[in-house]
Formats: C-alpha cells, sequence, structure tokens
C-alpha cells in the first residue's frame, strides 16, 4: 500500500491506493499542476470512489464533504464521523474542537460530534486559536470562548485570530496588538499588521513593511515593499519587484 497524489478535473486525489483503489480525496491546492490525460484512466479504475461534490482539507482528524445539498465529516477512511445539521448551509475545517457552521452568512459554531454549541449570530466570524474566536455581531468585533461567552467586548473595526498571546486589531484606522482579556499590549499606529510568528509581525508603516517583537518594538526597520510571515526561521519578502528572504 503506498501514497498516490492524483489529478482529476481538478482534484487532487491524496490518499491511500491500493489495487485501484482510493481511499481519500482532498481539494486542489493552489499551484497543483493538471494532468487531464489522466482522466480516462482514474475514471475506469476508480468508478464511484470519485463520490464527492466538495471536499475539504482534513483538519485535526476531520474533513468536510458534501454529496448533493449534504456535508458530512469523515474521518481518514473515509467512514462518516458525523452528520452536519441540514439546516447549515456550510462548515469550515475544524480548529480546536469547533467549526464554523453558518446559514445566510449568519455564522455560530459546530463542536466534533456535529451539534451546534454555539448558533448562528454573528455578521462574521474567524475560526478558533489560543480558545477564542474573533466575531462581529454588529459593527465591531469582539472574542468569544469555547461555550460561546463574550470575553473581549465588539469594539473593534477589525479583528485577526490569537498567535502567540496577540492578536491584531484595528481601532480609528490605525492596527495595534491586545492580549487575550483585550487590553492593548502594542498601541494602534499602524496602516495594517498581520498575526504573529516566531515572535515577529510584519507591520506597515506608510507604504513600507517592517516587523515588530511581542513587546511592539522594532525588530526590522520598515523597508519592504511587501512582507510575508517567518516559517522556519525566514521570511519571504519584498522590494521593488524583486523577492528574496531576511532571517
Amino acid at each position: 500500500m503506498k501514497r498516490s497524489p492524483l489529478v482529476l478535473a481538478g482534484i487532487v486525489a491524496l490518499g491511500l491506493v491500493s489495487s485501484g483503489s482510493l481511499v481519500v480525496l482532498s481539494s486542489l491546492e493552489p499551484g497543483v499542476m493538471q494532468r487531464p490525460l489522466m482522466v480516462s484512466v482514474l475514471s475506469s479504475a476508480m468508478g464511484s470512489m470519485v463520490q464527492f461534490d466538495f471536499a475539504s482539507d482534513f483538519s485535526e482528524g476531520l474533513a468536510i464533504v458534501r454529496v448533493g445539498d449534504r456535508f458530512f465529516s469523515i474521518d481518514h477512511t473515509g467512514k462518516t464521523v458525523f452528520d452536519i445539521d441540514p439546516n447549515l448551509e456550510g462548515v469550515s475545517a475544524f480548529s480546536e474542537d469547533r467549526a464554523l457552521g453558518w446559514v445566510n452568512r449568519v455564522y455560530g459554531y459546530i463542536d466534533r460530534t456535529g451539534a451546534i454549541v454555539v448558533p448562528p449570530q454573528y455578521a462574521s466570524a474567524t475560526s478558533y486559536a489560543e480558545g477564542l474566536a474573533a466575531v462581529r455581531p454588529g459593527t465591531r468585533y469582539g472574542y468569544i470562548n469555547r461555550d460561546g461567552e463574550l470575553i473581549i467586548e465588539p469594539q473593534f473595526e477589525s479583528a485577526a485570530a490569537f498567535s502567540q498571546g496577540l492578536a491584531a486589531i484595528k481601532v480609528n484606522d490605525q492596527y495595534g496588538f491586545i492580549d487575550q482579556t483585550g487590553k492593548s499590549v502594542v498601541s494602534p499606529q499602524f496602516a495594517d499588521a498581520w498575526s504573529f510568528s516566531q515572535s515577529r509581525a510584519a507591520v506597515r508603516v506608510g507604504n513600507q513593511w517592517g516587523y515588530v517583537d511581542l513587546t511592539g518594538q522594532m525588530a526590522i526597520a520598515p523597508q519592504f515593499d511587501f512582507a510575508s510571515d517567518f516559517s522556519e526561521g525566514l521570511a519571504a519578502v519584498l522590494v521593488g519587484r524583486q523577492w528574496g528572504y531576511i532571517n
């Protein structure tokens, strides 16, 4: 038995293949080249195994799939773990045992059994991170815990997920960072800001991007036309029309 990545009509089949049987599907990811010449071979070899009208990536051991107008959660073997409430029009991937569920663009959350634990009630919402999720009940964002209890009152024009104990927020068109109590750690002062990654967050001052540390001190002065998150000790940055990496 071996892992075999396959491409079929815009779908990447990333599953265990044994005797030509596909076990699990996942959605096409950016940058994957399609190979339409494989379609006829795959169609005859797999037949009804290509069965989902939609398939998400796996997250926390589960993936969301759709057959017709019904959504289901499956495990790595393709077994249905639970049916998703038919009143929900869609669901996101799981994060910290919660997944977004929505009806008419109003958002709530389900747990790993499929039960609705936070009824759809928010105009906008993020996935959970570090125990909290940003939600917008009206015109401002706040944060709720996994039980749906409001922990930080709605007050922000925009709000990102927590990372390394801090979250980027927007107040009066300026970005800063708060802690999990809602206390301002880095006062709003930036034209834009990204979440922390490896103790650095990309921030924009005027038209140039730099990086701050967890205390809000400028660790790398604004000098880039664009800047990405740090990953494995490096971050991709843009100067003019050329990309490079910084440490």
